[in-house]
């Protein structure tokens, strides 16, 4: 699996996971095949990343998460999570969850900004 943003995505990758709205509408299945024509939907729908089958002969294209980029993701779901209150074990894990897909996706080129 590999997670791209629509600039990276091309015709003829297979969705590895659905795709919702905003609105948590679906609007794609898993196993899909994007053509041009889902791509520019997608981007209409306001959709940023989606995620793709990553072919073994291919390197994966997300780039590692530097240093820099990865303090702005843990300020991001710092100001995310400050009023969780006190220490609890479902929001410690929601947070580690929500750091891991983070980083990959500011790895892809996702915005900080639009986590979670």
């Amino acid at each position: 699996m590999a997670i791209l943003t629509l600039d990276q995505a091309r015709p003829g990758m297979t969705l590895d996971a659905e795709v919702f709205d905003r609105r948590g509408r679906l609007l794609l299945r898993p196993g899909c095949a994007l053509t041009e024509k889902h791509l520019e939907a997608l981007r209409m729908w306001g959709i940023h990343h989606v995620e793709v089958g990553a072919d073994d002969d291919e390197p994966c294209p997300v780039e590692p998460c530097t240093p820099e980029r990865l303090a702005e993701v843990e300020e991001e779901l710092d100001r995310l999570f400050a009023n969780a209150g006190m220490p609890h074990r479902f929001l410690d894990e929601l947070r580690a969850a929500a750091r891991a897909k983070a980083i990959r996706e500011v790895g892809a080129g996702v915005s900080a900004g639009s986590l979670l």
